[in-house]
């Protein structure tokens, strides 16, 4: 008779799958950053295309209805939400919409991507990026300082039928050129924060993160053509 031989499959012991597990730990810490890294450049990236497309948009639309066009970009002043529902507050420097002086709003209401927020003047200077030498140009900032009434329009919001506060907005006259901008290019800023609860007449406060992703679109005064730009690298030696 033949004898049957069983043959021992040896497992893995609790040891080796220890040792297994932390590798593959210590692999997804040291991957884990550029992961994340790329999904910040992702939305950062989606949220200037996405702004690109509409000043484009606004910008075909005045030529082509020869009329002025306005690109509106609510900020985080109280003012311009007085008697407004407290829903409004979530597009202060995040949300932009077209207006036209015969249709109203030609769009809906677009908002960046969660923890992506417009930069004004005033918050400008409190941007952490090594040193606060980030780039941002104050003279040209469309989002300026609320408290400069000389560069803000007087737009509904945020409806067609709403009360005219004082509001930042990029501005297209019928021949494609930028309204009100003078000689100087106007440069619309986009960088990472957190928001808190607003405070000192503002709707809300943003803590801005350690250097962040930031981004810029700058448009010609001349010819209301927008080209995107990358503030990230600026600063890099300080």
């Amino acid at each position: 008779m033949k004898k049957l031989i069983h043959k021992v499959q040896r497992g893995f012991t609790l040891i080796e799958l220890l040792i297994v597990v932390a590798v593959m730990a210590v692999l997804l810490l040291l991957t884990l950053p550029a992961f994340l890294d790329i999904g910040r450049g992702s939305k950062m990236e989606s949220a200037v295309s996405q702004l690109h497309a509409t000043i484009n948009l606004a910008r075909q639309w005045a030529i082509t209805h020869r009329e002025m066009v306005h690109i509106v970009f609510p900020d985080d002043w109280a003012q311009i939400y007085s008697g407004l529902n407290t829903n409004e507050y979530r597009k202060a420097l995040r949300a932009y919409a077209v207006y036209t002086p015969s249709k109203g709003y030609i769009t809906e209401w677009r908002y960046l991507p969660s923890g992506v927020y417009f930069v004004d003047t005033y918050n400008s200077l409190n941007l952490g990026i090594r040193g606060n030498n980030s780039g941002i140009n104050t003279n040209v900032n469309l989002a300026v300082n609320v408290f400069n009434q000389n560069n803000l329009t007087n737009l509904p919001f945020p409806t067609a039928t709403s009360s005219r506060p004082p509001i930042n907005a990029l501005t297209i006259g019928p021949d494609g050129k930028i309204r009100r901008a003078g000689i100087l290019t106007r440069e619309i800023y986009l960088s990472e924060a957190i928001a808190l609860d607003g405070t000192a007449g503002r709707v809300v406060n943003l803590i801005w993160k350690d250097n962040p992703v930031l981004r810029g679109i700058a448009v010609n005064p001349y010819t209301g053509m927008a080209r995107a730009i990358d503030f990230s690298q600026l600063g890099a030696a300080n």
